[in-house]
């Protein structure tokens, strides 16, 4: 229901069957380790360059569990800015009772030839409106560059208006409420062009992106948020 898209867990042998009908769907696919973080592994990969899949499956499962997805087609809109990645909203929520906060939300962005756009060095992050999704900042690299137009495609970042946001803001929301208990999340959504999918829900979606877009520290207000939900348990 969230994402959109046909996904596969492989581990070892038992699952090479699976991951045969798999790849007769969608013979280019992405995969990424599941026990990963910032990027670091993920890659796409085509099946036509291997002679057979089970060749493949080795390759991917040697260092340990990996998904694989179906590629999302991502909305024009989003891809003008860097067309080879999947140029995402990272929209951390906190829920406050029955209330789901958006904290900071941001834009993230691909550069150069990589296909991710996590939040390492040379991708670029742009805060976002929590309330209209205009993108109110300018872009900002992890060494603190500041970008006002995207350098390979010139794409100007300030400005630009996250389509179908008013979508985005309900995907998060009922998102938010799907696990009891569960308070903070950092949402990675993209918008295809059936509308926007969730690629994965972080429970411990740094904040750092969220300071150094913003120029300023949200201690305080994480605080007061922390007191908050602790007065509704």
């Amino acid at each position: 229901a969230y994402y959109g898209r046909e996904m596969i867990l492989i581990e070892d042998g038992k699952d090479l069957p699976l991951f045969r009908e798999f790849t007769v769907r969608h013979p280019r696919f992405i995969a990424k380790p599941f026990n990963g973080s910032g990027g670091v592994g993920v890659a796409i990969h085509d099946l036509t360059d291997y002679t057979d899949a089970s060749l493949l499956f080795a390759e991917l499962t040697e260092k340990g569990p990996v998904v694989c997805e179906e590629l999302i087609v991502q909305d024009e809109r989003m891809a003008s800015f860097h067309p080879l990645s999947v140029n995402s909203m990272r929209v951390p929520t906190i829920r406050v009772g029955d209330e789901v906060i958006l904290f900071y939300p941001y834009l993230r962005i691909g550069c150069g030839d990589e296909i991710t756009d996590n939040c390492a060095k040379d991708r670029i992050v742009a805060p976002v409106d929590a309330k209209t999704g205009l993108m109110w900042g300018t872009g900002m690299d992890k060494e603190h560059h500041v970008r006002l137009v995207h350098p390979d495609t010139g794409v100007v970042i300030p400005g630009f208006q996250i389509p179908r946001w008013d979508e985005l803001v309900e995907l998060v929301t009922k998102l938010a409420k799907e696990v009891p208990g569960n308070h903070y999340v950092g949402w990675d959504i993209a918008l295809s062009v059936n509308g926007w999918v969730m690629i994965e829900g972080n429970p411990r979606g740094e904040l750092a992106a969220v300071q150094y877009t913003t120029g300023k520290g949200v201690k305080k207000e994480l605080d007061e948020l922390i007191r908050r939900i602790r007065e509704t348990e």
